[in-house]
């Protein structure tokens, strides 16, 4: 047991971590942190006064101790962002010991989006069922609610398996449809702006 002790026990859940970390290329990071302190991870560098308690992934992770939590989070080192899933890790009795997390960096998945983009204007993001923007293009964005970016999401309950709705975003009309992530409690969104489709469906009317 990777927290109880000794050291080929550590070696042997870091080789784990490792070996998942080869499985996925986008994995920036695999890890767990303890209730004494204790921090395992391979290839980085943690800052001497590093506790892994303090860190945003085992404060949302210990919140919800029998379910996995996925958040955004600013990296202690780089500052950059990070999405993170997480979960507590429990003793014989049920007790809470530490936190196992794999991170993803937000870059990437914003690469991975973009990738299927088909228009000039298109966005893709992710938010959670509280309308939090989870990954983003944009970092600016990271951690704010979507109704205070964009304006006129009032009208709009983002809820069941998909839907459209219109915002805009500064000055510009946006088009946008949301479909539920399998098994998650988060939204793939993209939207166009709306005279990108337009125009040439009234140029082609004239």
């Amino acid at each position: 047991n990777a927290f109880r002790g000794d050291l080929a026990s550590r070696e042997a859940t870091l080789n784990i971590y490792d070996f998942v970390k080869l499985t996925d290329e986008n994995i920036e990071h695999v890890f767990s942190g303890y209730e004494d302190g204790t921090m395992l991870i391979n290839g980085y560098e943690l800052p001497e006064d590093f506790d892994p308690k303090s860190r945003p992934w085992y404060k949302a992770a210990i919140s919800q101790k029998d379910r996995t939590v996925r958040i955004s989070y600013r990296d202690v080192n780089s500052g950059d962002w990070l999405f993170s899933t997480a979960r507590a890790i429990l003793d014989e009795s049920g007790e809470i010991i530490g936190i196992v997390a794999i991170d993803l960096s937000n870059e990437r998945l914003s690469e991975i989006l973009k990738s299927s983009y088909k228009y000039e204007t298109q966005t893709s993001y992710m938010i959670n069922d509280k309308n939090l923007i989870m990954v983003h293009g944009k970092d600016r964005f990271l951690g704010e609610k979507l109704e205070t970016v964009v304006e006129g999401l009032e009208k709009y309950e983002i809820k069941g398996e998909a839907g459209d709705f219109e915002y805009e975003l500064n000055g510009e009309e946006k088009w946008a449809h949301y479909r539920r992530i399998d098994g998650t409690e988060f939204y793939s969104v993209t939207s166009i702006n709306s005279k990108e489709v337009l125009c040439p469906l009234l140029n082609r009317s004239v």
